[in-house]
């Protein structure tokens, strides 16, 4: 029986760059797609293709061996049928494990559902393509496990996932866009089309959270498009890689009006935030992060006798107006009649407050010219003198000439707009809707002025940084990072260094490593490592060059094991480790210690990195059927090191500071060894 592959299945047009870079031989793949964009259905498909083409082990991981079930192995499509029968019908089966949810196919490669929770009990296997499924979710030492088997026999890796926070998501994309041979791909409503705004509202109305639904729905929508200083509109992400000066206005009003400035891009960044999506009655749209201020007219004037006053996002009503600069976004314009038009500009063509203007005598020229103006829609007005003097006010002189671009008068166009009110005739535009979108990585500036003009509108200065939903510690870790304190912290030999542990036994065992001064908390180092006894912790230890001032564990140390009859205490004192007990504080109050506690830590950006990716990660559990976050956290991979974090918080309201112990003790014996 002769089958096609991909089985009873075609590629959506979204999907298509993804299957021709692999079929190309791809090794590497990024993509940040919306919720129901198919991502796993794609990549599934893709795996049954190169797992005909090349026999070997194939694995589809997902962040637990259980959502690997529900969600791939016993997941329905549309049609009704499971997936794995759709990609993998039966001809091309030899066997099928349905408790290692395994298929064997014909020519003897294996694929594999997997969970990273238990990647370490697939040592031993040789993958030679691996579906990292909600990668912003999974255990990102699962990605180090797999690398290096990858890379020596030359198989492929495909990240697929929405974003969850300034996580490993969120560094894997800006590894994928860094890395030429890499392709990534972000992908939202807008650009699939797949879902209306309709079918996201009856979402939210299910009760699905805001930030779940943007997370889910819209990932990265940069796109707003900004006035630059040399009159055209560009994308906001263009001023990452290409810095430009931009229109902006005064921040404050200056005898009751706020003039147009040139203002410098002084700070571009990429990050995520809660947003909110503007309509316009014009029919323009905007999205803004949910405090972004914009300039709104009021009704009635404030305390300092002004109807225009910022106001965030998420403060803004239907029916509020917000102040447009009477510039809509324009297109340049390369036709023959543009580039006849802007070489009379040129020719005769001159700037002046406010203006732009040419004249010509009465004739054919003159009537082509105006001809062309019409066609084109540009307003302007004659005066009839010796010659005639063709004009535009101050809108239509900017739009004119950005959109023909006369190159010697856009050289002295800024006359005509630095310092001048642009709100002559233009009335603020009316919000006709405002809709919640959650969560979204969007694009930040900073300018000299603290405004630009963002699709017409007078905008602030954008302020973009937000951690997971659900998150007990990401804001606080993103206010480090904001603070600079997530740098480079070196070792003092000065200070002791103390270490906080949480203790696994099939669960990993995390370890912080810190040192205290008078009025900080240096986090210096992270270990985590699983399946391994004390001796080899002990070992880990002594490799680094830390001298010792105490190490601190939670109350179970004590619990005596049944196989043995000793506590961990007693097996830790024997390898030379004189642990010390956390007190035993309910879990809720841990949590707020370390919430306290972290606006005064310093972390090492390189040995704490995934120690950080665990403390934004750790989170809420989230409960669908009711729709709503748990008081509880979830456990997960990133529970170890959040664990020990709060040992460390908790903990360190116990240990003095300066604790530096006796030279004498600084390599104790056993570290020696």
């Amino acid at each position: 029986m002769d089958l096609t592959l991909p089985h009873d299945w075609k590629a959506r047009p979204h999907q298509r760059n993804f299957f021709r870079y692999m079929e190309r031989g791809g090794k590497r793949y990024v993509g940040v797609w919306h919720r129901r964009a198919g991502k796993d259905t794609a990549a599934v498909n893709w795996a049954a293709m190169a797992a005909i083409q090349r026999v070997g082990t194939y694995w589809h991981m997902l962040p637990t061996l259980r959502q690997a079930r529900l969600a791939i192995w016993d997941g329905l499509g549309k049609d009704g049928r499971r997936l794995i029968d759709q990609a993998f019908p039966e001809p091309l089966r030899s066997a099928i494990r349905n408790d290692e949810m395994k298929i064997q196919l014909v020519n003897g490669s294996i694929w594999q559902l997997c969970g990273s929770d238990n990647y370490n009990s697939l040592v031993g296997s040789n993958p030679i393509g691996v579906v990292f499924s909600e990668w912003s979710l999974t255990d990102p030492r699962a990605w180090d496990f797999v690398r290096p088997i990858l890379a020596e026999n030359g198989g492929w890796a495909i990240f697929i996932y929405t974003p969850r926070g300034r996580n490993h998501g969120y560094t894997q994309l800006e590894i994928a866009r860094s890395n030429p041979s890499w392709m990534h791909e972000v992908l939202t409503v807008d650009d699939t089309g797949l879902l209306t705004g309709a079918d996201i509202n009856e979402e939210r109305k299910s009760g699905m959270s805001e930030d779940l639904i943007q997370q889910e729905y819209y990932c990265l929508a940069p796109k707003t498009r900004v006035l630059t200083a040399n009159l055209e509109w560009v994308e906001i992400q263009s001023l990452l890689r290409d810095p430009q000066d931009l229109i902006g206005i005064d921040e404050e009003a200056k005898d009751g009006r706020r003039k147009l400035r040139r203002a410098q891009v002084t700070r571009s960044w990429r990050t995520e935030k809660e947003c909110i999506r503007i309509e316009l009655e014009n029919g323009s749209a905007v999205v803004a992060s949910t405090e972004h201020p914009w300039l709104i007219k009021r009704p009635w004037r404030n305390r300092n006798n002004e109807k225009y006053v910022w106001t965030r996002t998420d403060q803004l009503k239907i029916g509020d107006a917000i102040s447009h600069c009477g510039l809509d976004p324009w297109l340049r314009d390369e036709s023959r009649d543009a580039g006849y038009l802007a070489g009379i500009y040129d020719g005769e063509g001159c700037v002046s407050r406010r203006s732009v203007s040419f004249g010509q005598n009465a004739g054919r020229v003159l009537d082509e010219c105006l001809g062309i103006m019409e066609a084109k829609g540009y307003g302007y007005y004659v005066i009839n003198n010796s010659t005639r003097t063709v004009g535009c006010s101050l809108h239509e002189s900017l739009r004119l000439l950005g959109s023909i671009r006369p190159v010697r008068l856009l050289g002295k166009a800024e006359s005509i707009w630095n310092g001048v009110f642009p709100f002559n005739g233009r009335p603020p535009i009316k919000i006709k809707s405002i809709t919640v979108v959650g969560r979204q990585e969007v694009v930040g500036i900073s300018t000299s002025t603290k405004t630009f003009i963002a699709e017409g509108l007078v905008s602030h200065n954008c302020s973009f940084e937000a951690p997971n939903r659900g998150s007990y510690y990401g804001k606080l870790i993103e206010e480090a990072r904001k603070d600079g304190r997530i740098t480079r912290v070196p070792y003092d030999p000065q200070l002791g260094v103390h270490t906080w542990w949480d203790l696994g036994v099939n669960d990993p065992t995390a370890i912080w490593f810190t040192q205290s001064s008078a009025f900080e908390h240096r986090v210096i180092d992270y270990y985590e490592g699983s399946g391994e006894g004390m001796a080899h912790y002990a070992r880990v230890l002594a490799d680094k060059p830390y001298a010792y001032a105490g190490h601190h564990f939670p109350h179970d140390v004590q619990v005596r094991e049944l196989g043995t009859g000793k506590s961990r205490v007693e097996t830790l004192r024997e390898l030379g480790i004189a642990a010390q007990i956390v007190p035993n504080l309910p879990l809720e109050d841990g949590i707020e210690a370390l919430r306290g506690l972290l606006p005064l830590c310093w972390f090492d950006e390189e040995k704490c990195r995934v120690g950080l990716d665990a403390l934004v990660s750790y989170h809420r559990k989230y409960d669908e059927e009711r729709k709503c976050f748990d008081s509880k956290p979830a456990h997960d991979w990133s529970s170890h090191g959040a664990d020990a974090a709060r040992y460390f918080a908790v903990g360190s309201q116990q240990t003095r500071r300066y604790q530096t112990p006796p030279r004498s003790q600084r390599r104790p014996g056993w570290l020696a060894a």
